[in-house]
């Protein structure tokens, strides 16, 4: 079944603050629904745009682990957006959503969380590709 904005999943993590800061924790087939084979760390400053792209088969978990950035979320006919601003929150996106990042404040940083390993052919990198993609995959449904 293809994937559409209305089954991205917003969710939150158990997050433990006292005068020492915050611990949230990320447990895979708990709250991240699959076996982690991935995470990596995205850092940027404000007003830059990151992102840009869709994946076929992977699926990721978006969490905002220090600063503030916008969501964008685009599976060719509907859009979403997601303020991602709390380590204790975040957003899972299923493959063949298109998604870009717009950093709001500097040093934010949104940390990813795979259920696939980087994999070079998973990146589909231009719209109009993605768009043609969800089309074939439409008429194959």
């Amino acid at each position: 079944m293809l994937s559409t904005v209305k089954s991205i999943i917003q969710t939150s993590f158990p997050s433990f603050r006292d005068e020492r800061g915050v611990l949230s924790a990320y447990e895979a087939n708990d709250i991240v629904p699959y076996e982690i084979a991935r995470i990596f760390i995205v850092s940027s400053n404000s007003e830059k745009y990151r992102g840009h792209h869709a994946h076929i088969a992977c699926s990721q978990l978006m969490v905002c682990v220090s600063g503030e950035c916008i969501l964008k979320c685009d599976d060719g006919s509907e859009k979403r957006e997601f303020v991602l601003d709390n380590q204790s929150q975040g957003v899972l996106i299923p493959p063949m959503i298109w998604t870009e990042q717009f950093y709001l404040k500097d040093s934010t940083s949104i940390m990813v969380i795979c259920d696939r390993p980087y994999e070079k052919d998973d990146y589909i990198r231009e719209y109009q590709e993605f768009l043609s993609r969800r089309a074939i995959f439409k008429e194959e449904s």
